[in-house]
């Protein structure tokens, strides 16, 4: 939870006339309000969720890379390759952007219709 004080008669009237459309949010409450005179004391809560929010993009990722079969193998058979590579010149960086560009290419098409 967090707590703002806020003292100021302009920013009490400001943020009371912020709270009056926000009615419909059941997270932010006045706690306290004491007008008296020039000033305004009180505190918003802030009253946050216990769940901890749950990031779509890794279950569509886990969704996405059954039809990135193609490039996966790619990049398996390329790390497969150079596997002995004592040199350490050789890699398979294309093969795995390759990969991940066509994970993300999927993700992006059906992560924005999560998002509010």
């Amino acid at each position: 939870m967090r707590l703002y004080n806020y003292k100021h008669a302009k920013w009490a009237i400001a943020i009371l006339h912020l709270l009056s459309f926000r009615r419909s949010n059941p997270q932010t409450e006045v706690s306290h309000c004491d007008i008296s005179g020039d000033f305004a004391a009180f505190t918003i809560c802030f009253i946050m969720s216990d769940e901890e929010p749950v990031d779509p993009k890794q279950e569509l990722e886990a969704r996405c890379k059954a039809p990135c079969t193609r490039p996966l193998k790619e990049y398996q058979a390329c790390s497969k390759r150079i596997q002995g590579d004592e040199s350490g010149h050789k890699h398979c960086t294309g093969q795995y952007f390759d990969y991940w560009q066509c994970v993300d290419k999927c993700v992006a098409t059906k992560l924005f219709t999560y998002l509010k």
